[in-house]
């Protein structure tokens, strides 16, 4: 029969072609190993289960990994990390320091072997961003305040009210910050007195801000769909590029390799030219991405699903993948003194990582 002459030439594969529709075709697996012996056909269960063992052993690596180059710190915040700032030697201060602030307001200050030196009742609100400004550490906070402490001893130097701000950054001899109410409020650095404000789009939050000292312009982050950044001068005009990309808000932008990179709450991380010209779209984390950061060979992208990717910043890719927390990474910094990388967590703790694994 024809079943069986092809069985005997064509044992690897066996199509049954007959009028009988009892009769079906069939494709007969029948791989040898080296020795020449009949391998056991495996069913789909079987191959499911090896690839979750398979996978379960990659996990394991990686903690394990995880677990020989970083440490969660001892002391928790009594509520979820949002922010991390680095802060280097300064006049009055020989030693560097790492602020960590949370959604209760609170701010914990450590020294870089991860010891709690002391905490500042900094907010009575969540507090979205720290940034170093000369001499002094500015914080803003959902209670509508910017608190201004002394880098050298955390001591509250000034503050000002009706500041509805979401982030901020230095552009020069000054502090832009981007509001819920879609406006820039501008502040002169050394006074903290407010010069202007302007609407940099039509409507919603400003949730990043980005200054690009190679073409003196900023990048802004929003939730516009179809135009999630924009870009203006640093006297606040528009540049006229429009920049079409991410579909959900953009929550960091930063400056690696001549380019620029953005991450944002549609899971995925752009890279750009600093014309504006999309480059790259990267995907892998399975949540909203809250964080980036440049070690030098590495971006490291921090997420709502709890991991940290690490990607190659020369080629580009998907490098290592890391789960260090047991909610959403929100933050994480580099610190170049001595190349250590801190992660913060929604789960109240913060995770010190010695060297990039």
């Amino acid at each position: 029969s024809l079943k069986s002459g092809m069985e005997i030439h064509c044992p690897n594969l066996v199509e049954i072609a007959c009028a009988d529709k009892e009769i079906v075709p069939q494709r007969k697996l029948q791989a040898k190993d080296s020795d020449g012996t009949r391998r056991k056909i495996r069913s789909l269960e079987e191959i499911e289960a090896e690839a979750k063992a398979l996978e379960q052993a990659k996990r394991e690596q990686f903690k394990k990994e995880m677990n020989d180059v970083s440490k969660p710190l001892n002391h928790l915040h009594e509520a979820s990390v949002q922010c991390l700032l680095y802060l280097p030697p300064c006049a009055g201060r020989t030693n560097s320091l790492v602020w960590s602030g949370a959604s209760d307001g609170v701010i914990c200050v450590w020294d870089l072997n991860g010891r709690l030196v002391e905490t500042i009742n900094a907010h009575t609100k969540q507090i979205f961003s720290m940034i170093l400004v000369g001499d002094c550490v500015w914080t803003v906070s959902a209670d509508e305040m910017i608190r201004i402490y002394l880098a050298r001893n955390a001591k509250l130097k000034k503050e000002v009210k009706n500041a509805p701000l979401l982030c901020l950054a230095t552009v020069g001899k000054l502090v832009w910050g981007g509001s819920m109410d879609s406006y820039v409020y501008v502040y002169d650095s050394k006074s903290a007195k407010q010069k202007k404000k302007f609407r940099i789009i039509e409507g919603g939050p400003v949730f990043c801000l980005h200054y690009v000292q190679a073409t003196n312009c900023v990048w802004a982050g929003t939730d516009l769909p179809g135009k999630s950044i924009v870009m203006v001068t640093a006297k606040g005009k528009p540049t006229g590029t429009e920049l079409v990309g991410h579909t959900k808000k953009v929550n960091a932008i930063i400056e690696c390799n001549g380019h620029i990179w953005s991450c944002s709450s549609d899971r995925t991380i752009m890279i750009w030219s600093l014309e504006g010209e999309c480059i790259r779209l990267l995907q892998g984390h399975a949540g909203p991405i809250f964080s980036i950061v440049d070690t030098g060979s590495h971006v490291w992208s921090a997420s709502w699903d709890k991991r940290v990717i690490l990607w190659d910043s020369e080629y580009q890719s998907f490098y290592k993948e890391f789960e260090p927390h047991d909610d959403a990474v929100s933050s994480v910094i580099y610190i170049r003194e001595n190349h250590n990388i801190w992660t913060g967590s929604w789960d109240r703790s913060i995770r010190l990582w010695s060297k990039s694994p």
